[in-house]
């Protein structure tokens, strides 16, 4: 099933409103029971058999494995933002309620340290062998983005506070990593070596924007610009030449799915920053989509590739 995936809100005001990519599609999608069930409160479960089922042979390292059902942070994080978006758009008060529920999901599960929080996910990551619990920048990064959402729609101080909690993660955890060069990357999946996942990485980002639009503070904008500017020096080596990589680790060829969300990603940064190579990556990108040749490569190439690839997963 294809992510009907198009532009959201852009705003750089202290007034969030919309998420930057409109995810409304998202919402039919769990509804419908694609990735799980919905438990009584309202919160999409991944079922994890059934999500890696195509792709098995891709975790030959986990080939057997039961995966099971689990809460998913970046789930419900996206089905609230195609919720909200939804409710703005129809303004049917139903979904304004379940987008409700999924901010005081975050609120509720959150795992205080002291002065951080985090979201753990309790299932096995299988292409980079990571065990539970284990933290993501992108859930991170996607739970401040519905939190002070949140706050500032039912001005709740609860949301803001755990919002807080969360931002000071990119402070105290491994989901940050500055690199030899002087590089600070956001990982949505920590791990020794590290992979740089191109579009957690930018979810990452996005949360971080939200806090210091918000917030206005010195601390967020610096960890916003440091981000910013590692993807402006290394966004090339995402490309293949004929489609986007999902990581630099595997440099594995994304399907048209997350090609898709590159390229809005892109174009986002690009509104948001100005900085001419989101925009140029964004548009050679969306011409590889238009390219015969560029299909066909991505593929016979991608698909040799990552399979190859797949031999290596770390184990």
């Amino acid at each position: 099933m294809a992510f009907k995936i198009s532009i959201g809100n852009m705003s750089k005001s202290r007034e969030l409103g919309d998420w930057y990519l409109d995810y409304s599609f998202i919402v039919d999608l769990i509804q419908s029971g694609f990735y799980g069930k919905i438990d009584r409160n309202g919160i999409p479960l991944v079922d994890y058999d059934k999500v890696y089922k195509k792709n098995r042979w891709y975790f030959r390292n986990y080939k057997n494995m039961k995966f099971g059902v689990h809460y998913t942070p970046v789930t419900i994080a996206q089905y609230a933002f195609g919720l909200l978006y939804k409710y703005n758009r129809d303004n049917v008060e139903k979904e304004l309620s379940l987008f409700k529920k999924c901010a005081d999901w975050f609120v509720a599960n959150i795992k205080d340290k002291g002065d951080y929080g985090v979201w753990e996910y309790t299932c096995i990551q299988p292409v980079y062998d990571i065990k539970p619990p284990w933290i993501s920048a992108i859930a991170q990064g996607e739970a401040i983005s519905v939190l002070l959402r949140a706050y500032q729609i039912f001005n709740n101080e609860e949301y803001l506070t755990t919002a807080k909690k969360a931002f000071n993660s990119f402070k105290r955890t491994d989901i940050v990593y500055l690199d030899e060069d002087k590089n600070v990357w956001y990982e949505e999946y920590p791990n020794q070596p590290h992979n740089h996942v191109l579009n957690g990485f930018i979810f990452a980002l996005l949360g971080l924007f939200d806090f210091y639009r918000l917030n206005k503070d010195s601390e967020s904008f610096e960890l916003w610009t440091g981000g910013i500017k590692t993807l402006e020096k290394n966004i090339g080596l995402y490309d293949s030449g004929y489609w986007s990589r999902y990581d630099l680790l595997y440099k594995r060829i994304v399907g048209d799915d997350y090609h898709n969300i590159h390229i809005y990603q892109l174009k986002v940064l690009y509104n948001l920053t100005g900085i001419k190579i989101f925009n140029d990556f964004s548009k050679k990108w969306g011409c590889y989509k238009k390219s015969r040749l560029s299909y066909i490569k991505r593929k016979i190439y991608g698909r040799i590739h990552n399979r190859i690839i797949s031999k290596y997963f770390i184990k």
